[in-house]
């Protein structure tokens, strides 16, 4: 399916808005959904614009498996008592 913006690339993204119980489907490519719209967070939260795209990169960002303020206590390895296999 082709994205419902730009008719292009290949529509990967389904943005969903229900504005006073009307609901309205767009698919988009990546590059569309990116620079589709804009949030406006109200006072108290935030007094900037941020683009779906910057919530969709934060959401899906590689951050580090562990915490360093809460390591993951070290557990040791647990083996098959018959066959000597390891749980990973």
């Amino acid at each position: 399916m082709l994205c419902d913006k730009c008719r292009k690339r290949d529509a990967k993204v389904l943005y969903t808005e229900i504005i006073n119980g009307v609901k309205k489907e767009q698919h988009l490519c990546e590059e569309c959904a990116a620079n589709y719209t804009t949030f406006q967070m109200e006072k108290p939260f935030l007094n900037s614009e941020f683009s779906l795209g910057d919530l969709l990169s934060t959401l899906f960002d590689n951050h580090p498996a562990s915490d360093t303020k809460n390591p993951v206590p070290n557990i040791p390895d647990l083996v098959c008592s018959k066959c000597k296999m390891t749980y990973e």
